[in-house]
Parts: C-alpha cells; structure tokens; sequence
C-alpha cells in the first residue's frame, strides 16, 4: 500500500521524537496526550496513507504533544536540517532529567495565587486530578521514570511551558556559576526572569537588545567619567 507524504512523515517523525524513557509513542499514547483531540483510529489511517489532507489542528497537536517544530509536516524530509535528536539512548531523558527539568521550574517559577514557589501540593491541586502529590515528589526526586502523556500536559500547563520542554533531547546541563545562583535567589531579578521566561522568542530578542543598548550607555558613562 503506497503511504501518503504525512502517512510517511509521521512513521519516521515517531521514530526521530521519542518519549522521555527513550521509547516510541503509540496511538494510543498520543491520543491520551492530546485528550483524545486525535484518536488513535486517526492515526492509524495516517500512517497507513488513508489521511491525504490531514487537518492543520491535528497536525499541530500531535507536534506538540511529541515535542517537535509543525513546519517539518510542510517541509520535505531531506529539508529536515538540522537533523532532529536521535532516538534511543542518546535522546531518552531518563528519570534524572525529567527530576532536573522538573526542579528547575520549580527553583524559577513562582505560583501566581500565592506569589510564592509551587509547591508538590500545588502543582498536584492545579493538575486537576491528573497528578498526586506523592507522584510529584518522586519525579522531582528522580524515582519516576516516566509520566503518561496526559501528565506532560498537566505540568506544562501548570508551569506554562510547552509540552516540547519534557520531550527535547537530553543535552549537557551547564552548572550555575555563584554569580548566577545570586541572581536568581534576588526576588526583584528573579521576578523579570519568570517574565522573560514567558515571554515569546520574538520578545526576547526585543529585551536582548535593550539589555545590550543599556550596558553600551553604561561602558560609555564610565569612560566619560
């Protein structure tokens, strides 16, 4: 049976974007994830090239829960550059990053009803059923491997982080210099960092290049004087 162009592209996307356990995602996985906004039938006859048009809705919610850029539907596959992270070991995060990840948006993000950091109840109470306390604990102390997808969902909806956040390659962490763990324990400079944080890519180069326009004045002032 000849697949259609997304029929193709999905089977080799899953095999590209795997779970955080290094895993592939079932139809059944992103139809959890995707609060059965794209059922698995669906995804069956995707790959099996029934779907020639597939909708642009579904198409994004299904990069989204997986963790990868909507455009690569719409590119070729030779035009897929720079490679995605490879499968297997190399892109499986494993329970100690899911824990780093995890803390720090817990170390940066403060809960907005309570002006304080989130704490495991809080993030349990806000994921609305999806999450218990005491699994919150053992993600955040590395004894959970993995979540379902749907609990994905819950923490970055939660935190207010795309869901790609769980599932991009598990790259070096660089260690915080003293300086920087300062900055971010000073409450007013840990305050525009959670705003910048949320902000677009687009927004953040604007703030980038008003930062960088502010430390030229104050190279300048300092030679004036």
């Amino acid at each position: 049976m000849n697949r259609s162009d997304f029929g193709e592209k999905f089977i080799r996307l899953t095999e590209i974007y795997r779970k955080p356990d290094g895993s592939k995602w079932s139809d059944a996985d992103i139809e959890e994830a995707t609060g059965r906004f794209v059922k698995a039938p669906y995804l069956s006859n995707l790959k099996a090239g029934r779907i020639k048009q597939p909708g642009l809705e579904r198409l994004r919610a299904i990069a989204r829960v997986m963790g990868f850029p909507p455009e690569l539907w719409l590119q070729s596959q030779d035009a897929w550059k720079p490679s995605p992270p490879p499968a297997g070991d190399e892109a499986r995060l494993g329970a100690h990053t899911l824990a780093r990840r995890l803390n720090v948006l817990f170390d940066v993000l403060t809960n907005e009803r309570t002006g304080k950091h989130f704490t495991n109840r809080d993030v349990a109470e806000l994921s609305k059923g999806r999450l218990t306390e005491e699994e919150v604990e053992a993600a955040r102390e590395g004894k959970l491997n993995d979540l379902k997808g749907a609990q994905y969902l819950a923490l970055s909806d939660v935190f207010d982080v795309d869901v790609s956040y769980w599932y991009q390659g598990a790259g070096p962490y660089r260690n915080l210099t003293e300086e920087e763990m300062r900055a971010i324990a000073d409450p007013r400079t840990h305050e525009i960092l959670t705003k910048v944080y949320r902000s677009s890519e687009r927004q953040k180069d604007v703030i980038l290049h008003l930062l960088e326009q502010l430390e030229l004045m104050r190279r300048e002032d300092r030679e004036d004087r």
